[in-house]
């Protein structure tokens, strides 16, 4: 196997390559069923870039938890991040690209389709075709490489579903509830679009000395007063949400908003 390599039908006598599909004069048939695998490969290579991107998503969004960093954006202005021209991180994007890239080679490689044109020579000593056959070979080197591309790639993704993100930070990438929420962020924190941001607890004072249950806190566009289960004994309102004010970690067994 080794040492013939992806051979044609001619060679399928020594065991390398056999008709898997065997047609008279059709041309479609034997085509179609060549080409299904790589059609299957795309929905594969489509779901492979499909968890990657949840599992980066997510990743970057917990890490605003860690360290102050700006937004990236489609359009981004100054001071803010470019998104990725490949969806994903190069470092992922370029060798899940090339893995697709082989796998698609050697599927071509282990499934492919062969037309046989069966000739004589007449008395005038001129090519004369006899019979013309079409056929979907199948080899048995490329059937080898691709289960061994195939399983690497599946190894790799395996693996990275094992990596724990840091505890500091709910899950929430790709839920625009959550987005929502922790954007959620003070009224006189303006212009935080195009600054460093970082997510964490932000402590804040009412504007007023509250007197009775009518007055509320000056936070975005919703109202809070004393009675509200937020409002602590020390007059300070605990929000979780990303801003470019100081923030510490939160705390548990502690109610934020």
């Amino acid at each position: 196997m080794w040492s013939q390599g992806f051979e044609s039908l001619e060679s399928q006598e020594l065991g390398f390559s056999l008709p898997l599909l065997w047609m008279q004069n059709a041309v479609i048939p034997p085509l179609i069923v060549a080409n299904i695998p790589q059609l299957l490969l795309s929905v594969v290579y489509l779901s492979y870039n499909g968890l990657l991107t949840s599992l980066l998503l997510n990743q970057e969004y917990i890490s605003y938890s860690q360290a102050r960093k700006p937004l990236r954006v489609s359009e981004p202005r100054e001071g803010q991040y470019s998104t990725y021209y490949l969806q994903i991180p190069y470092g992922y994007a370029i060798p899940l690209m090339t893995w697709s890239i082989a796998l698609h080679y050697f599927i071509s490689q282990a499934l492919y389709f062969e037309r046989l044109i069966y000739f004589h020579k007449d008395d005038s000593s001129r090519d004369v075709v006899e019979e013309t056959s079409n056929a979907t070979v199948l080899n048995a080197l490329g059937l080898f490489c691709v289960g061994v591309t195939g399983l690497v790639g599946a190894i790799i993704l395996f693996s990275l579903g094992f990596r724990r993100y840091p505890d500091m930070m709910p899950i929430g990438g790709t839920c625009s509830a959550s987005i929502a929420a922790a954007c959620w962020r003070p009224e006189n924190d303006g212009e935080a679009a195009i600054k460093e941001l970082m997510w964490g607890e932000l402590k804040l004072q009412p504007t007023d000395q509250l007197q009775d249950n009518t007055e509320t806190l000056s936070f975005s566009n919703r109202s809070r007063t004393r009675d509200d289960p937020i409002y602590h004994d020390t007059g300070e309102v605990r929000h979780l949400c990303f801003t470019t004010f100081p923030v510490v970690t939160p705390q548990a067994n502690t109610l934020y908003i």
